[in-house]
């Protein structure tokens, strides 16, 4: 198998690694600035040579690039397994698309618990959805030296502002089907995980999760649970 990896830092690396102990005959193409010298790991030019070349393909870069890989695995009809879900919203005619000629397409729950009983929620109707992320000011870029608000608003809004930390209101967003999904981002220098606490209210109920994430020890803006879920998502993928 031919496994193509669009972004190839700290996620991308961790799932090829991941995919050559699956299987050590998989074949690793990837799309990044850096050049990767290792036995069975190519270089493409473009993220378009990386799908021709590539059996199923692995979005890890940035939220930028989804629109552009979910239009290409349409194209070559190409399985994809994305990473970057903020890049997921405003898209849903292409992720229809993609439903309705039965391509696999994976989105991994993330930093995040429960999504599968959200989801199941969403059938019988969802009233309010609310996500309080928490976060030591560092992995956001920012030097504070007490507990402040920085973020409260619509998840649209927080994943333009907040791409590369806020993957998880969109995978919220995606679960509940909830579009008025309202979120509040606080940094805080006495924690020192990634913490995530949601509620989702409806018909059905009432659901609440907290999420205690260890931050990845290469890049702390991202959740290790994050990975670990890229990584069973990746099982599916190449199953």
């Amino acid at each position: 198998m031919k496994l193509g990896i669009m972004g190839f830092g700290n996620i991308g690396s961790a799932l090829a690694e991941h995919a050559k102990k699956l299987d050590d005959k998989i074949i690793i193409n990837y799309h990044d600035k850096f050049e990767i010298n290792k036995k069975n790991i190519n270089k493409k030019d473009s993220i378009e040579q990386l799908f021709i070349d590539s059996d199923a393909v692995v979005e890890a870069a940035h939220p930028s690039v989804v629109k552009e890989c979910l239009s290409l695995s349409l194209k070559y009809n190409k399985s994809i397994l994305i990473m970057s879900t903020g890049g997921l919203l405003g898209n849903e005619k292409l992720i229809e698309e993609i439903k309705r000629k039965k391509i696999k397409l994976i989105i991994p729950s993330g930093a995040i618990a429960g999504m599968d009983a959200v989801s199941a929620a969403a059938l019988g109707g969802i009233k309010e959805v609310t996500l309080t992320s928490t976060k030591n000011p560092k992995s956001l870029g920012l030097e504070l030296n007490e507990r402040k608000t920085i973020f409260s608003g619509i998840v649209e809004e927080a994943v333009k502002k907040f791409p590369k930390n806020i993957n998880v209101a969109a995978t919220l967003a995606l679960a509940s089907k909830f579009k008025d999904l309202e979120v509040e981002i606080v940094a805080d220098p006495a924690v020192n995980t990634n913490n995530h606490e949601v509620t989702v209210e409806g018909d059905f109920g009432r659901i609440t999760t907290k999420t205690e994430n260890v931050p990845s020890p290469n890049n702390p803006k991202t959740s290790y649970l994050a990975i670990l879920s890229g990584m069973r998502a990746l099982e599916k993928l190449i199953s």
